[in-house]
């Protein structure tokens, strides 16, 4: 459940941040003020941040102290775990979303709902279709499962599969915030040079 609640939250986070930056940035450039698409791109990667670091917190109040699940690790590296998560779930998606705009949405739903079904959370992996082996293979939501299946379960061990799952998580987030960076860093060197050019004119 906290994997799929991370996937889920990745996904509405991207639409609803977008939606809401959207409105406010048009009204503000209505009123005059002067508003560059890589601050709204850095304010909405900003708030990714905050919306995960808020449903991690969330979700372990949730979890462990109103349905007393039990786990064998500290609270506060599930915590963590599932804050990097969450990011990387975000990140993920606002990839998509910087890269087919508003058709995003064609493309992370059926990814979201593949990363469930095929993160072998509910069901085992080996007892699916092979589409779901598939995609189990390059989406992150295997991995998670993975890594807090060992977290609640068996001491958050590393020679348990935490350890593989973490490094793959981290390599998922690097590779996704760094395709998001880069996008950033391409349009703040766009508008950098349209003002350098219309300054000179």
């Amino acid at each position: 459940m906290i994997v799929l609640i991370t996937s889920i939250t990745g996904l509405m986070s991207v639409q609803m941040i977008n939606g809401y930056l959207k409105n406010i940035s048009t009204t503000i450039r209505k009123s005059g003020h002067l508003l560059s698409d890589t601050q709204i791109l850095v304010t909405g990667m900003l708030l990714g941040i905050i919306l995960s670091g808020s449903v991690a917190a969330v979700l372990q109040l949730a979890v462990f102290g109103v349905f007393g699940s039990s786990h064998s690790t500290s609270i506060w590296l599930i915590l963590l775990f599932t804050f990097l998560c969450c990011m990387t779930m975000y990140f993920q998606f606002k990839m998509i979303t910087l890269f087919l705009g508003k058709w995003g949405i064609l493309v992370m739903f059926p990814i979201n709902i593949m990363g469930i079904f095929s993160s072998g959370g509910a069901v085992p992996i080996a007892t699916l279709p092979l589409i779901h082996h598939i995609f189990s293979t390059f989406l992150p939501a295997r991995h998670m499962v993975d890594g807090l299946r060992v977290m609640l379960y068996y001491n958050g061990k590393l020679q348990a599969g935490l350890g593989i799952s973490l490094l793959i998580i981290l390599l998922y987030f690097v590779l996704f915030l760094g395709t998001c960076i880069a996008v950033v860093t391409r349009t703040y060197k766009k508008e950098h040079s349209k003002t350098k050019a219309t300054s000179t004119s």
